[in-house]
């Protein structure tokens, strides 16, 4: 079962709630021979409810967060703009949901329209003073929803990174890894294609540690994802598998392109003077994927490599069977 985010929920318990409400309020109005406003809130009841279902159906929010804000501003133009000048407290809401809902420049440009809209209506109703007060209340709400949501993406964003990078070599940790293998392999029920990992170690890592410190230790790997990174394409991705153990997962590649790439990364590694007169060098283990297999199988198979690399004398590269 998958599990819902904070953010799905919010959308679906808003579109119930809007779609449940706003359904009432339409057979009252229609009781009273409202037919306008009844037509309007039927329609806006019927998009909120199409919300809900394909939210909680596809567990997809990106399109149902604009759905949602849009409506809502909809919603309130068109409300203030057959009933009043009554109805104006609803465009606060609407600004906080779209703040939460929407990345900060979008919600923006939708408050400003929305004022744009019903700005000549206020003024009309209002007069000047009440529509300089409203406007700017809604201005304050726009201007502490921005900054919030601002503030609360950032502060999101630098968890997501924590929980997802290696504190040292800010490559990928073994969460992001097991994410980003579970990814591939549910691609390849959709669609096969080749695709492979390499699994690399660093060689005698221990001596190195042990005769220039740790701190020079870090420093190595730290230096060799650098290496890496230079030479893997934007799509690929490196993660730290643990202690000086690396995984890289270049898409598309087979077992054999995948191998060269692994030697190229081998030669690197060993022409750059990581540590003075100790050079550093490192051995590969190269899989395919296999139809069927789990990742830990995938894994085990590049490992399996990785020791025949290892037994073999070292800085070099093995590939799977």
């Amino acid at each position: 079962m998958v599990k819902r985010n904070t953010q799905e929920y919010l959308i679906l318990a808003l579109s119930a709630f809007a779609s449940s409400t706003i359904l009432i309020f339409a057979f009252i109005r229609y009781i009273r021979e409202d037919w306008l406003i009844a037509i309007v809130d039927s329609a806006i009841a019927l998009g909120m409810g199409m919300v809900f279902v394909y939210t909680y159906k596809t567990h997809r929010i990106k399109i149902p967060s604009i759905a949602l804000s849009i409506f809502s501003a909809v919603a309130v133009t068109i409300s203030i703009h057959i009933k009043g000048v009554d109805n104006v407290y609803w465009i606060y809401p609407a600004i906080v949901a779209a703040y939460y809902l929407l990345e900060c420049h979008w919600a923006s440009l939708l408050a400003l329209l929305t004022m744009s809209f019903l700005a000549p209506v206020l003024y009309g109703e209002l007069g000047f003073i009440s529509f300089i007060a409203v406007l700017t209340t809604i201005f304050m709400t726009s201007i502490f929803g921005f900054f919030f949501s601002k503030s609360v993406r950032e502060q999101h964003q630098k968890l997501s990174e924590l929980a997802t990078r290696d504190s040292l070599t800010s490559a990928g940790n073994r969460r992001a890894m097991d994410n980003r293998l579970q990814g591939v392999i549910a691609g390849q029920t959709r669609k096969a294609s080749k695709v492979s990992l390499v699994l690399l170690d660093l060689d005698y890592f221990k001596k190195i540690n042990d005769e220039y410190g740790h701190i020079i230790g870090d420093q190595v790997l730290i230096n060799i994802v650098k290496i890496i990174e230079g030479r893997i394409r934007i799509t690929d991705a490196l993660y730290r598998f643990g202690g000086e153990e690396f995984v890289i997962v270049p898409l598309e590649l087979d077992l054999e392109d995948a191998g060269k790439l692994a030697e190229q990364i081998r030669i690197l590694v060993e022409n750059n003077v990581l540590v003075p007169e100790n050079p550093v060098t490192i051995s590969l283990g190269v899989a395919e994927y296999q139809r069927d297999e789990t990742s830990e199988k995938w894994l085990s198979r590049a490992d399996e490599a990785l020791y025949r690399a290892k037994s073999s004398g070292r800085n070099c590269v093995c590939l799977a069977d």
